[in-house]
This record gives structure tokens, sequence and C-alpha cells, in this order.
């Protein structure tokens, strides 16, 4: 099988003013390398993000397809994921992920992930850069989350964890949940749009 890698890894060392770390992604270079080690070309604009999927890839999929009807470029899963099958959704679409408090980053996981050529976030949070537009990515547990809004210089903070829709302004910073794929009455997604910073909520049928 042949994985097309589509992911990234950041080194978020530095939190505060210093760009080096982030990932820059613009509307006309993605930031991700081709397999012949070039840049590709390509228009970015809308964020499909979901969270704590603990492992229901089934649905997984449905959210990845409804978010790509809805023009995801980019997808970010903010923790919780939840197994190898979940990351075979994944896998190939342009994405970032963080590790959740539920995730074991240990053994054939791992052993996966490496074999699909895929890199794993190895420290909090990662770091993104959408054409200007800095977004931190946590699962909501880690120390520090809770003060990230005053504490990082970013636009915008993504996160799960609490298996709810979330969306306020803390400052200038603008913190979003977009919800649980599992254990929530209500499964959703969200889809952002760093343009024109639109964002919407849409509910995943289990």
């Amino acid at each position: 099988m042949v994985f097309v890698l589509e992911w990234f890894l950041l080194d978020s060392s530095v939190l505060c003013g210093d760009p080096e770390p982030w990932l820059r992604l613009t509307t006309t270079h993605r930031g991700c390398r081709s397999q012949t080690g070039g840049w590709r070309d390509e228009f970015i604009v809308r964020l499909g993000i979901l969270s704590d999927s603990h492992g229901r890839f089934l649905i997984v999929r449905k959210a990845l397809l409804l978010l790509e009807e809805l023009g995801a470029a980019h997808f970010i899963h903010c923790g919780d994921v939840g197994g190898i099958e979940v990351f075979e959704e994944l896998v190939g679409r342009p994405c970032t992920f963080v590790w959740g408090n539920t995730d074991v980053p240990a053994g054939g996981l791992l052993a996966f992930l490496h074999s699909a050529g895929v890199s794993v976030p190895t420290s909090v949070p990662t770091l993104l850069d959408f054409d200007g537009q800095r977004i931190a990515v946590y699962h909501g547990h880690e120390p520090g989350f809770g003060r990230a809004a005053h504490t990082l210089k970013v636009d915008y903070i993504l996160h799960g964890h609490t298996h709810e829709p979330r969306d306020e302004s803390v400052g200038s910073v603008r913190i979003i949940n977009p919800g649980a794929l599992h254990r929530a009455r209500i499964k959703t997604v969200a889809i952002l749009d760093t343009d024109s910073a639109k964002l919407s909520f849409h509910e995943i049928q289990a």
C-alpha cells in the first residue's frame, strides 16, 4: 500500500515572537513537500476541524466526506484520534493532528504511522500559519492550555477534549472546539474559512 504523505511535524518550542517554529501555509503555497521534494502550489482557505473520534472510523469517514463537500482543503484533528483505523481515513489527505489524553502513541500505532511516513507531533501546541492567520492546536488537557489565549501570539486556538462545540473570543484570540464525533448527543465538526473568518458547525449522523 502506498500512502501520500500530507502531514506536518512542527517544533513549537518557541511560543511567542519567533516565527521560525511556524508552518506557513499560504493561499499559493500549502507548505507540503511533494514526493520530488519541491513545493506544491495549492489554494487553501477552508479548514475542516474535527476531534474526539475515539476510534470511530466510520463516522470519521462521513465527517471527512462532508467537510470535503464543503470545500475543506486541510483537516485538523484536535486529538483523541483513537487508533489505526481513524488514521487510515486521514492518511492521504492534507491533515494535521495532535495527541489527546486517551491516545497511546506507542507500539503498533507508532509502527503504522512510521510505515505510512507520517510525522507525529512531539511538542505542544502544534503551530500553523495559514496565510498570516496563526493557529495553535491543542487537545485541551495539556498543562498551560487554560492560559494559552493570554500567553501565545496567535489568532486562533483549536482544541477538543470537552466534547462540546465552542466559539469564543478571549481578547483578540478566537477559541474553537468543533465538538466530538463520539460520546456527544449531537456529533459535530466545524469548518473555518481563514479568509473571511466564517465558522460553521455541522452535525454528523452516526
